[in-house]
């Protein structure tokens, strides 16, 4: 079974709606569990597992939320694990290889910034520095973890993709998945690990002062 984990934090519900008409129909193709790691009850389709996560949380973390999905997917036996972004949607080549990832082979898709689904495959940015969609075997994702210092986000991805080198397992990044845009009037160019000071209005945690805290923390190591 493919466990697929991602977050959402404040997160407009349309953009939840969306995640699934965009993906479902690859999640249905084969035995999948979806695991959405939120800050409130939501109704899902049945692929999907609603975590809400069971600690307050003075400043919001992605590590802490992207780990509690992930311990999720292996105790229920999930094999690979791919963690990726709300707003990501997989093309059936991508999604494939995801899949059928080897053991010492991680997939870190190239994101393509897109303004809109319906025109991402022809009008797109390359932000080749992101790594919003990781996938790997249970067994690399028991050895590895989010730091959970970090806040926010920023440089989370960044970490997890080191911590998975360091256990010399490879990156294959010959592929790609489209990241739509919250914002499809804003330009599409952005600067790794800082994001845009609206994020949704999300305040706690979702800012560059945060983000600038975790890349401080990232380059000390």
């Amino acid at each position: 079974m493919i466990g697929i984990v991602f977050v959402s934090y404040r997160i407009p519900e349309k953009r939840l709606r969306e995640h699934f008409e965009w993906n479902l129909s690859e999640y249905q193709k084969r035995e999948c569990r979806v695991y959405v790691v939120t800050d409130r009850e939501y109704q899902f389709p049945r692929v999907a597992r609603c975590l809400v996560y069971p600690e307050p949380m003075e400043i919001f973390s992605l590590a802490k939320t992207k780990n509690h999905g992930i311990r999720a997917a292996i105790a229920d036996g999930c094999d690979p694990i791919i963690v990726t972004d709300v707003d990501v949607c997989f093309s059936q080549e991508t999604f494939s290889v995801c899949e059928h990832v080897d053991a010492k082979t991680a997939v870190v898709p190239i994101c393509l910034m897109a303004q809109d689904y319906d025109t991402c495959e022809r009008d797109y940015v390359v932000d080749g520095g992101m790594g919003c969609c990781i996938a790997a075997h249970a067994d690399v994702w028991r050895k590895v973890a989010y730091d959970e210092r970090y806040v926010g986000y920023g440089c989370d991805d960044g970490q997890i993709r080191m911590a998975i080198k360091r256990l010399g397992i490879r990156e294959d990044r010959s592929h790609v998945v489209f990241h739509i845009a919250h914002d499809p009037e804003a330009s599409q160019v952005n600067i790794p690990g800082f994001g845009r000071p609206d994020c949704w209005n999300r305040e706690n945690g979702f800012n560059p002062e945060n983000a600038r805290h975790n890349a401080e923390i990232y380059h000390s190591r």
